[in-house]
């Protein structure tokens, strides 16, 4: 028999003891959710660090590109089994040749193997950059102009792939040296500009640009960074009238390059020629190319080869 008395007494207890369980009970659940969420979140920011990463533009140079490797103007990835065979014994050591004969016999290796081998050990391609998934959707353009401007003039491989990009419509930048004669370095402007002639690439679709009043560091001897200083503008005058006095280009050709191009490639309306309507920045030059006046917004800035307005940096 159950003492009533006994349960009237222990109720109020046990309720209490009910009620703190719900409580915590809602706090732990509270705090799972929680949890849970902030849990996806990492996860999903984690798979976006890890595709943005690992996707994206990369800049590559290869020892033999893949478009000289192709027979009878057949690309390389479309040639068959025998004749990528034919292209990786031609090209590489007798040694290597037996060794992935002898992993597989090239007989039974499938069109896509073949083809990797090629690039792998003909092609060799080499990457020298690489932009994340994100830069390279939103800066597109950035993109390829800084890969020409860092890679392009010091890596002959990448110059002619950049050659080859103008021959399919692209445009590419040439960054000015001071020293417009000094191969030693970088590919000069002049050097590049005649290898794009011999290839019959269009002149049109080249611009030359320097790093003018841009912060540039400064090394001693040791290679020890000791300072900062401002990159001068007088490499592109060092550079075009190079090209000039060495009779590389004419004058048409080389003011296009300088002017022209780079207004109409990044759309300023205002700039690149002379004609009503359009920005007054005019240069005047003698006939040995020296540089005697020059005019911004029809405000003469130079005159006899004197400077007349300063700006910033000057």
């Amino acid at each position: 028999m159950i003492d009533s008395s006994n349960l009237s007494n222990e109720q109020p207890q046990f309720t209490s003891n009910l009620n703190k369980r719900h409580r915590s009970g809602k706090i732990w659940r509270t705090i799972f959710r929680v949890s849970t969420v902030v849990g996806v979140i990492a996860l999903v920011a984690l798979l976006l660090n890890v595709v943005n990463s690992t996707m994206g533009y990369a800049a590559v140079a290869f020892k033999n590109h893949p478009d000289e490797l192709a027979i009878n103007n057949i690309p390389l990835e479309n040639l068959h089994q025998s004749d990528l065979s034919y292209i990786l014994r031609e090209n590489v050591s007798r040694r290597l040749y037996e060794n992935l004969e002898s992993e597989k016999a090239f007989i039974d290796r499938s069109q896509e193997e073949i083809y990797k081998l090629v690039i792998a050990h003909v092609a060799q391609p080499k990457v020298l950059g690489t932009w994340n998934l994100w830069i390279s959707l939103t800066e597109r353009e950035g993109v390829f102009e800084e890969a020409e401007a860092k890679y392009g003039e010091k890596n002959p491989e990448l110059l002619d792939e950049a050659i080859r990009f103008m021959l399919q419509g692209g445009t590419i930048d040439l960054t000015a040296g001071m020293d417009p004669a000094s191969d030693e370095n970088h590919i000069s402007i002049a050097s590049s500009i005649m290898l794009c002639v011999e290839k019959s690439a269009p002149l049109d679709h080249i611009t030359i640009s320097s790093d003018g009043n841009g912060s540039m560091p400064v090394f001693d001897d040791s290679g020890r960074l000791v300072g900062l200083t401002i990159a001068t503008q007088k490499s592109l005058w060092a550079n075009f009238r190079f090209l000039l006095k060495q009779e590389i280009l004419g004058l048409e050709e080389s003011i296009r390059l300088f002017s022209t191009t780079p207004a109409d490639f990044y759309k300023l309306k205002q700039k690149g020629e002379i004609k009503p309507g359009m920005d007054a920045d005019i240069l005047l030059l003698d006939k040995d190319f020296n540089l005697t006046a020059s005019f911004v917004m029809g405000q003469k800035m130079m005159d006899e080869g004197k400077v007349l307005v300063k700006g910033t940096f000057s």
